[in-house]
């Protein structure tokens, strides 16, 4: 998989609040999910395995 920019990946508003990049090679996706605090993605669920990490979180 050849290097990819994040920036120059299309942004998709999946829903309300959730703004999603995914670049993607043959066999791997990989999904940069930005989301505002109250946002909430739909139950759902796709034919591969996937994973994720948050990168920064709300204090409480």
């Amino acid at each position: 998989m050849p290097f990819i920019d994040l920036n120059k990946q299309p942004t998709l508003n999946v829903a309300p609040g959730c703004r999603l990049r995914t670049p993607h090679g043959e066999n791997l996706m990989l999904s940069y999910v930005e989301m505002e605090e109250s946002a909430e993605i739909p139950l759902h669920d796709h034919p591969h395995e996937q994973g994720g990490i948050v990168l920064s979180a709300p204090c409480v």
